[in-house]
């Protein structure tokens, strides 16, 4: 998986003509800054502008609400009122200090209400939850299992990045190394990081496969480009030829979306449920001081006309309690004629007869 990520000297050095948030000293200046990110960072600058506006003219309305979590709410909600995007949105992490670029979490101090100094993480990524808690998720790895017939099947809560994730992805891309057929349920998850999804679309090639490119975008503010491709080196040869089920609800989300919709689009899986979210430009998010961060939408699709707003389709509709039974039936389907040993032939038989 070969993946021209974020350039994080641009983006780091983009941050430094912003106010710094530990100068911030009430919430108006939070909806300044908020709509300063917005005006320069937006993925469309005419849109971004145009949410900046409206956010300047509530900012009185907006600072009679005193809950720091539905004041994150209620500027969420005034977001969206002007431009419906899932990756436009307000939260009220005063555990962490969000800086795209800016490299491992560090402990830092930073300004809280009132200017009182505060202990924070901060972090360039969009996950405020150290690598501890993180690790308590198993990384987003849920479950991974041989189902009857010798289906593999993982599910993921979560794509969490590789520098986190890697061994226990590879722990279970091992599992699943001999399966006939495999089935990935991503109902529910919520995203993450497009390295991860590259990474286990790249097992589904040969190693001697070209890199196929799955997802390209690009970030305006930043005048970069971003490509997630197979990597041939962790292709292999048995899954190469396996057919491969992806599960999908309306909470699958981002990243997961953009794995279901780069393998049907390269023609390499076959999506099973309901569409999902339609969030389909990736986002980063950004202190804007208080506790406050502002998630937004940066990265663009390029590869086809994507999945903002109106998510993605799956090829085989049904509800999304009965995509599992009916992602293992095709699978079984799709086995039935290939040689077999006899118990496993009688195995996928009677698995079949149950669903």
């Amino acid at each position: 998986m070969q993946s021209v990520r974020l350039l994080a000297g641009l983006l780091a050095g983009a941050a430094l003509f912003l106010p710094s948030p530990a100068a911030l000293a009430d919430r108006g200046a939070v909806i300044d800054r908020s709509a300063q990110i917005l005006r320069e960072r937006y993925l469309d600058a005419a849109l971004g502008a145009r949410v900046a506006d409206g956010l300047l003219a509530q900012k009185a309305e907006l600072d009679k609400v005193s809950d720091p979590q539905a004041y994150a709410r209620a500027v969420t909600q005034a977001m969206q009122a002007i431009q419906p995007d899932l990756h436009l949105r307000m939260s009220y992490e005063p555990q962490s200090e969000f800086v795209p670029g800016s490299g491992a979490p560090c402990a830092m101090t930073a300004a809280g209400p009132g200017g009182q100094a505060r202990q924070v993480v901060r972090t360039g990524r969009i996950d405020g939850r150290d690598a501890a808690a993180i690790a308590r998720t198993n990384f987003g790895f849920e479950a991974v299992q041989r189902l009857d017939g010798n289906v593999g099947y993982l599910r993921l809560s979560s794509f969490v990045p590789l520098d986190l994730s890697r061994a226990t992805a590879e722990a279970a891309m091992r599992f699943l190394a001999n399966s006939d057929a495999l089935i990935i349920d991503l109902r529910g998850n919520y995203g993450g990081a497009p390295e991860t999804v590259g990474y286990i679309m790249s097992h589904f090639y040969a190693p001697d496969a070209p890199p196929t490119l799955l997802h390209a975008s690009e970030n305006r503010a930043a005048g970069v480009r971003s490509e997630v491709k197979t990597d041939p080196a962790l292709g292999s040869k048995a899954l190469a030829a396996v057919p491969v089920y992806v599960l999908i609800d309306r909470r699958s989300a981002s990243a997961a979306e953009i794995l279901a919709y780069s393998g049907a689009r390269v023609g390499r899986v076959k999506v099973i449920g309901e569409t999902s979210a339609g969030a389909g430009n990736g986002g980063l998010k950004y202190s804007v001081g208080q506790g406050y961060a502002l998630f937004i939408a940066e990265w663009k699709v390029l590869t086809g006309p994507g999945w903002e707003r109106v998510g993605v389709k799956p090829d085989v509709a049904v509800e999304p309690a009965a995509a599992l039974a009916t992602a293992h039936r095709l699978a079984l389907q799709a086995l039935a004629g290939q040689e077999a040993p006899p118990a496993l032939r009688e195995e996928r038989e009677r698995a079949l007869s149950r669903l």
